[in-house]
C-alpha cells in the first residue's frame, strides 16, 4: 500500500500542477501500487506538460517546501529529459518527466482522500 508521506508529497506537486492547469499522469511504482502491484518506492514519477512559460509560476509554488534548481528545470524541459524535486522536509524525491503521451488514453482518475483524483498511468510505453 501506498505510505501516507508517499502519497502527502506527491500530492503537493499535484496540487500545483493542477492550479497551474498543467497536464500530469503518475507513472512508475507509484502506479504500480495504486493498481495493485506491491513495490517498495523511495520516489514518484510525474510525467507532466510542463513548458518553458510555466517555469515562472511553477517554481515558486514549489520552492518553499522543494529543491528545486530554475536552470536545471528549464534545460530539462528544453532537453526533454528529467529533473528531480526534493522535498526539504523527508528528502523524498519527485521525479518530473517529459510528457511522451496522450494524457486521455493512458490514465485513469482514481479518487484519493478529501475527494480529490490523480491522474495515474495504466499503460505506458518507453
Amino acid at each position: 500500500m501506498l505510505d501516507s508521506e508517499t502519497l502527502q508529497v506527491t500530492l503537493l506537486v499535484t496540487d500545483v500542477l493542477d492550479r497551474l492547469e498543467i497536464p500530469y499522469v503518475i507513472g512508475g511504482s507509484v502506479a504500480s501500487i495504486f493498481h495493485g502491484m506491491v513495490r517498495t518506492t523511495m520516489d514518484v514519477d510525474i510525467v507532466a506538460e510542463l513548458e518553458a512559460k510555466h517555469v515562472e509560476s511553477f517554481v515558486p509554488a514549489v520552492q518553499e517546501q522543494f529543491y528545486i534548481d530554475k536552470q536545471t528545470l528549464l534545460q530539462a524541459i528544453e532537453r526533454r529529459s528529467s529533473v528531480n524535486l526534493i522535498h526539504l522536509k523527508t528528502m523524498f524525491k519527485v521525479d518530473k518527466r517529459p510528457f511522451p503521451f496522450w494524457i486521455g488514453e493512458t490514465a485513469v482518475y482514481l479518487p484519493i482522500q478529501s475527494g480529490n483524483e490523480l491522474a495515474v498511468c495504466c499503460s505506458c510505453k518507453r
